[in-house]
């Protein structure tokens, strides 16, 4: 399953690692400094679409910032989830 987080990207579900509200990120946040390095490092991708970016995506290939809240995107992974698992659970009856 994929998961979108915005401006015509989705991401495989799998494939996330971490789900941040992106205010732990601001200027003034403890994790401030890996965010300023993994930016100077080329990782970070901005899908916010111009948006005030509310949640931070890891995954291995990078770091997305996303207008979607961390809320909605957990939620959305989750339900990706429920869906495989329960059609899992019903093909092996």
């Amino acid at each position: 399953m994929f998961l979108h987080l915005g401006h015509n990207l989705s991401v495989r579900a799998r494939d996330v690692i971490a789900i941040h509200d992106y205010r732990l990120f601001a200027p003034g946040g403890a994790a401030r400094a890996f965010f300023e390095h993994e930016q100077a490092a080329g990782h970070v991708r901005d899908v916010a679409a111009g948006k005030t970016p509310k949640s931070l995506v890891m995954t291995d290939e990078a770091i997305y910032l996303s207008a979607i809240s961390p809320t909605t995107l957990l939620r959305r992974t989750r339900n990706s989830y429920r869906f495989v698992h329960n059609n899992a659970n019903n093909t092996s009856k």
